[in-house]
């Protein structure tokens, strides 16, 4: 088998090698534009290990597969002035670039970046929808409520009616017997006739942004009208008033946590101390209005609070249907105590099924009372008379003064503006740990901390000025820390130390909490000193061949892939880096012997991502061109589910999600290669269909970090892009709550949902990497400055300059912007993109760049600029 191997221009030195077949020509040349190669016992049928070709020259490097050489559809990588094409075709570079442009041929990104910019509307149109049950709780305190509709995606039959409410401590089903493992049990209830051909249910937050669920149920005549939210069992929410939950305690409930079987039986007295003996109950509190929307009487329907038995096992695996007595749901097996007060119209339900005759524009009032655990009679007949008008208010109370404690982002998408105070809220409500003192844990969904998915969970707390939170979020890594310095919080997860790092990094950056960074700075070094000494086992000479000469190696995700992973390498260069900086305040000398390391560590990754591409093959792209598919690692040839090295590797519900997911382009957050590199310019180029969907990455999407290095290379429409797809697909429109994956899994996943609280802010501001300055509003959408509309960031307490106003207003023929920060910053870039895309034919204030839209104006502490069209 011949192949020629095209170059644009005078390609110096080539070597040439060959895995799964051998090479019959010369392996080494010199001074070739041009050259034919020869292959025996090529593999080119299909199946795994196929021919692998690889071409390491002065001027580029490149792989590619026997198989896939034709000349119909030439191996053309423009990137590289380089093509490859069967033996008999003669063509040279310039003609087989000349048949590609001729075919008039389109690439996903070229075709998002010649369309208008996405928008939440449009994207909504063509993604899937989800519903998620809502989560509801007092926040610091793990006893939680799921609240849902009975349908399949919250785990039930799909009868698409209200309702039902899961008992959880955080991520662990409540045991009405901690002795019986098999004792949890959720709660069912039902309004309306009953299951339909017709279901019309909509949900929504209270304000649309507090955890207050409403919703209603249109069941045509009947409006069914429902609110739901928790509260304290002995009186409305208010500041103060709620203590939250042993940080340890917490820990041991929640998914995926690294605690022994010992660990966890040395917790139970204090875990019944923290729950079924607590002081008072977390209530959820749930009101149906029956409305009569019809001008005749109508009929509606309800059914108390009762036991699903096809949740329930064991000796609880009853209904209540014999225990409904004087509107109190019992438990039999546990004593006769109260899981559940029903009420009617401000009274004791008097039957647990009933039928209400409601007349023209009246209602019938359901209300429901849960407490989280089982109280007595004596409790149950006080918490009967709750006040559901003072406790709703209490609560809508409560969490708005959270949201009064952030910085504020004003932004005119009520649809974006909405979602980043709920996600703040989200966060809130899933930090356990006491309300007061003591390490708190960001938690992610079902899931205990992660020290790579809290991160983004705790630098955007820290971005929005709550720093009281975020280092105590951080201290519970260093509670947990191991002696050596590794920390390890979730399913043998060997990748959080350096992330860890990496946010304590930004902590400091964030707040100039020298007294934190002091008394943190013994295990942030040890920290330090693991990862070193994990690099240093590492260095081994046969890994400079190999391609990972340097790197450390371990489990980043679910699968047990303990490989030299561009993603755990990344996650530990921005720890040690970010340390080398900040520990200057605190320990010079040890600081300085860091960077040192640290700029050696970076070299060795970059040529083990150099390395990396060389060695992957190249994949076509709809415009005719082809490029690298890199590995997510050293150790295979390119993505792994080319099967190049063979093996299994679907896993997460998508073939892309190792290589993808927790792939190189995590490397985009460093500083080790150019936005503009040739290097991130192939990996964001691979970053295409079928590696994602409309610019969306595949399974878990959050994962993948082309947002960052769409956001460094200046690309609008492709952040865009990536933005509102992954957004409206994985998140509950509604609610707002996020899936882990399209398919779902994890519920009121908090990491997922931070990072798009995190693109928001770098659509927002940024601290860039060109020149060390601060831009505004470098990626928002150009519809943001629709003439009446405005865009305010005030109270915003942090950037790496201190606290941040910005203000940027437009009308039918200026845009302009006053900005001011606490610290001089060397620069401010702020982009003002017109809505019709028109150019500005005067600028105030600074240098108009007209191609990218933005006015660079110069270094202080404050500034003004005014474009006119």
């Amino acid at each position: 088998m011949k192949i020629r191997v095209l170059f644009a221009r005078q390609a110096g030195s080539v070597q040439v090698s060959v895995k799964h077949g051998r090479l019959a020509s010369a392996s080494q040349l010199s001074d070739v534009s041009e050259f034919t190669l020869e292959l025996s016992e090529a593999r080119t049928g299909l199946g795994s290990r196929p021919t692998l070709v690889t071409v390491r020259g002065d001027v580029c490097s490149f792989s590619f597969l026997a198989r896939d050489v034709s000349s119909a559809y030439p191996l053309y990588i423009p990137e590289y002035g380089a093509a490859v094409v069967p033996g008999e075709d003669s063509r040279n570079y310039a003609e087989v670039t000349v048949d590609i442009a001729s075919r008039g041929l389109t690439s996903d990104h070229d075709r998002m970046n010649n369309a208008a910019e996405e928008s939440y509307a449009k994207a909504c149109r063509k993604n899937r929808d989800q519903y998620c049950p809502v989560w509801l709780g007092v926040g610091r305190d793990m006893r939680m409520f799921h609240v849902a509709l009975q349908n399949r995606e919250a785990g039930f039959s799909d009868y698409q009616y209200w309702g039902a409410i899961e008992i959880r401590n955080h991520s662990r089903p409540v045991l009405l017997d901690p002795t019986e493992p098999g004792s949890h049990y959720r709660l069912k209830f039902v309004i309306g006739p009953g299951e339909s051909c017709k279901a019309k249910i909509t949900h929504r937050l209270d304000d649309g942004v507090l955890p207050i669920l409403h919703s209603i149920q249109d069941e045509e005549s009947i409006q069914y009208r429902v609110t739901a939210f928790a509260t304290l069992e002995d009186g409305p929410l208010a500041p103060g008033r709620v203590k939250g939950t042993d940080y340890e305690v917490c820990y041991a409930n929640t998914g995926g946590n690294m605690l022994s079987g010992e660990e966890q039986a040395a917790l139970r007295e204090r875990m019944l101390a923290e729950t079924v003996e607590r002081e008072q109950e977390v209530v959820c509190v749930l009101r149906v209005e029956a409305v009569n929307v019809s001008k005749a009487p109508a009929y509606a329907w309800f059914k108390a609070a009762y036991v699903g038995t096809d949740v329930s096992a064991g000796k609880f695996s009853v209904g209540l249907k014999d225990e409904f007595e004087r509107g109190f749901s019992r438990f039999p097996a546990t004593g006769g105590r109260v899981i559940a007060i029903n009420r009617m119209n401000g009274d004791m339900m008097p039957d647990e099924e009933m039928a209400v005759l409601v007349s023209p524009g009246k209602q019938a009032v359901f209300e429901m009372l849960v407490p989280h655990s089982p109280i007595s009679t004596e409790r149950a007949e006080r918490l009967a008379k709750l006040d559901f008008a003072a406790h709703l208010a209490g609560c809508q109370a409560f969490w708005r003064e959270k949201l009064s404690a952030a910085g504020a982002m004003a932004i005119p998408e009520a649809a974006i503006h909405e979602r980043v105070q709920a996600g703040l809220l989200h966060l809130d409500l899933n930090l356990l740990g006491r309300s007061d003192s003591e390490p708190l844990l960001a938690t992610i969904g079902w899931y205990s901390p992660i020290g790579t998915e809290s991160a983004p969970i705790i630098q955007f707390l820290d971005s929005v000025g709550r720093h009281d939170l975020a280092g105590r979020s951080l201290d519970f890594f260093l509670a947990r820390q191991r002696p050596d310095g590794f920390i390890q919080n979730f399913n043998n997860y060997q990748s959080e130390t350096g992330h860890f790092l990496w946010t304590c990094a930004e902590h400091y950056r964030y707040s100039d909490d020298i007294e934190w960074l002091r008394r943190s700075t013994p295990g942030l070094k040890k920290a330090c000193d693991y990862l070193l000494a994990w690099r240093e086992r590492n260095k081994v000479d046969e890994y400079r061949e190999l391609g990972y000469y340097g790197l450390v190696s371990g489990k980043v995700a679910d699968p047990d892939d303990f490989f030299h992973s561009f993603y755990l390498n990344a996650g530990t260069y921005l720890g040690l880096s970010g340390m080398a900086e900040v520990l200057q305040a605190t320990d010079s000398a040890y600081a300085a012997h860091l960077a040192a390391e640290v700029a050696l560590y970076r070299e060795d990754i970059r040529a083990a991502l150099r390395d990396a591409l060389a060695r992957a093959p190249v994949v076509p792209f709809g415009d005719g061109s082809w490029g690298p598919l890199c590995a997510p690692w050293g150790e295979h040839n390119g993505i792994s589910t080319l099967y190049v090295d063979g093996g299994k590797w679907f896993t997460h519900g998508s073939f892309a999600a190792r290589g993808v997911t927790t792939g190189p382009l995590y490397l985009a957050l460093t500083d080790i290669f150019a936005a503009d590199s040739p290097e991130m310019t192939m990996l964001v180029k691979a970053n295409q269909h079928p590696c994602t969907r409309e610019n969306a990455s595949l399974s878990q999407p959050y994962y993948c970090r082309h947002d960052y290095a769409h956001l460094r290379r200046g690309e609008v429409k492709l952040y865009l892009k990536a933005f509102y797809n992954q957004l409206t697909a994985l998140q509950d429109r509604e609610s707002y709550a996020f899936w882990e994956h399209y398919h779902g899994a994890s519920q009121y996943k908090t990491h997922e949902e931070a990072w798009m609280l995190m693109q928001v802010r770098w659509m927002l501001y940024w601290e860039n990497d060109r020149d060390g300055g601060l831009d505004l509003f470098r990626m928002i959408p150009r519809q943001w400055l629709s003439p009446g509309q405005k865009i305010a960031l005030q109270g915003m307490k942090t950037t790496h300059f201190g606290g941040l106003t910005a203000i940027a207003e437009a009308s039918e023929d200026e845009l302009r912007c006053v900005f001011q920060v606490e610290k001089e910053a060397p620069n401010f870039h702020i982009r003002l993109p017109h809505p019709q895309q028109r150019m500005a034919i005067h600028c105030e204030g600074g240098i108009y760049d007209a191609h990218t839209e933005t006015v660079t104006a110069p270094g202080g502490k404050d500034g003004k600029v005014v474009l006119k069209f």
